[in-house]
């Protein structure tokens, strides 16, 4: 048991539970999955693909904006979504660094 780890599982791991969340609803997956690597898409782009009332597709953009996944940028009136795979790969790799207890923790 380690206790000490479990300790500062809250903070250390409070910006990876907050990704996991965002990545825990299927329309916050399908926009994802909209993305081609390195691609930036236009909200309403996104919002139209998901079939989701525009109003439901800013809240789920907000919360993947919110946890990192998603970067935005202004182009013009156009803001333009792309999706931050370092960010995601850093998760990934830090939990299967605890998976793998090659790290003692995060």
């Amino acid at each position: 048991m380690n206790r000490e780890r479990a300790e500062r599982i809250a903070t250390e791991w409070k910006e990876l539970a907050t990704i996991f969340a965002a990545l825990g609803d299927s329309h916050r997956q399908r926009m994802l999955l909209l993305f081609d690597v390195g691609e930036e898409l236009p909200v309403g782009a996104v919002a139209s693909a998901v079939q989701l009332s525009p109003t439901a597709a800013a809240h789920h953009i907000n919360i993947l904006r919110q946890a990192g996944i998603l970067k935005a940028r202004r182009a013009g009136r156009a803001t333009l979504l792309s999706v931050d795979r370092n960010l995601l790969s850093g998760c990934l790799e830090a939990t299967l660094a605890y998976v793998r207890d090659e790290s003692g923790g995060v």
